[in-house]
């Protein structure tokens, strides 16, 4: 059909009160981007002392969908994701974190600040890209990955991101107060919970920060069963995705 798929193009249009934010699907490797512009929506309310604004989904579900953003000029590289907002169609994950964070006055308060959270950022999207690939493991490889996998977390990434919130004493990672950072790592200790509770019981700073995070007004009620916060991929939603859209 002439435009790149990703593995799943099912995914939402957020509609806030002052803009349209439609994040036109994912791969499957970034799936924690609806949760993350989700989670900083809501984030944003906590930074600003107000309620995140509200959003409405719609679903890309067919090849066709997909091909009429392309043809109108919505998808700058012809994948996804794409958000709308602010008169906007920004594509590429970072970039549209990165706007989000800084719309909402969640990404520092100057350059030091912004390096230090970018710094963390990229690990914890290194180790949430490893984690969420484990669905995609062939099943003779899938225990020797999850294994490897479990090894990264407990022996590099966790140890290096308790060290940070011990080395400065405060509740959040930068600045002592919330930024794009928690939310991020929260989501990822929500996916590391998921795969295996128990690695996270050497790290307690880590566990309160989850636990301070979680209890946040406008996060919790996002957390609640019901909301729009999507599970993680499993087997059957790629099943899904390959049957749809016609790909091995």
């Amino acid at each position: 059909m002439g435009f790149r798929l990703s593995l799943s193009q099912m995914k939402t249009c957020i509609r806030t009160e002052n803009s349209v934010v439609p994040v036109q699907g994912f791969s499957l490797l970034n799936e924690q981007l609806d949760s993350n512009v989700h989670m900083q929506l809501c984030g944003s309310g906590q930074a600003l002392h107000h309620e995140p604004d509200e959003f409405e989904e719609k679903f890309v579900e067919t090849p066709e969908d997909m091909e009429k953003l392309i043809k109108d000029g919505s998808l700058m590289y012809q994948q996804v994701p794409m958000v709308e907002i602010d008169g906007m169609k920004l594509v590429q994950t970072r970039a549209i974190l990165n706007y989000i964070a800084t719309k909402y006055n969640l990404y520092g308060k100057d350059m030091k600040e912004r390096a230090l959270i970018d710094m963390y950022a990229e690990g914890i999207f290194d180790l949430s890209e490893m984690v969420m690939s484990l669905v995609l493991c062939p099943p003779d490889q899938r225990e020797a990955n999850i294994a490897l996998v479990k090894n990264k977390i407990k022996n590099r990434y966790l140890p290096a991101f308790e060290k940070v919130l011990k080395s400065h004493g405060q509740d959040y990672f930068v600045g002592n107060r919330l930024t794009r950072v928690d939310i991020h790592l929260l989501e990822l200790l929500l996916y590391i919970e998921e795969l295996d509770a128990s690695l996270l019981a050497s790290f307690p700073l880590l566990k309160a920060l989850k636990t301070r995070i979680s209890n946040l007004p406008n996060v919790k009620k996002f957390l609640q069963p019901g909301s729009q916060r999507k599970p993680p991929p499993d087997v059957e939603k790629i099943a899904e995705a390959r049957k749809l859209f016609n790909f091995s």
